[in-house]
């Protein structure tokens, strides 16, 4: 029953993760457009590598998730929480 609960939850909340992701890429083309209107090219790099960090991080929130429901068995023992902080670092 759980292994099929979590199947759910994946595929229910795997759509938002990638529109998420989708959103964040987008904004990037715009947040790079506003800084340079606003501001010099100095540090734009820096405040981009922010956006590709949030990006890679829901990417890896994404992937821990699928491996994670995909593998589980219902009788079997939940991976402590930290096995999920920690695969999204």
């Amino acid at each position: 029953q759980l292994a099929h609960n979590l199947n759910l939850f994946y595929r229910d909340n795997q759509s938002r993760i990638a529109d998420l992701m989708e959103s964040i890429s987008e904004l990037r083309g715009v947040y790079k457009r506003e800084w340079l209107a606003e501001y010099t090219p100095f540090r734009l790099t820096m405040a981009l590598s922010r956006w590709e960090a949030e990006l890679e991080y829901w990417r890896r929130v994404q992937t821990w998730m699928r491996v994670f429901v995909g593998g589980y068995r219902d009788g079997e023992a939940l991976p402590p929480v930290t096995d999920a902080i920690r695969a999204a670092k």
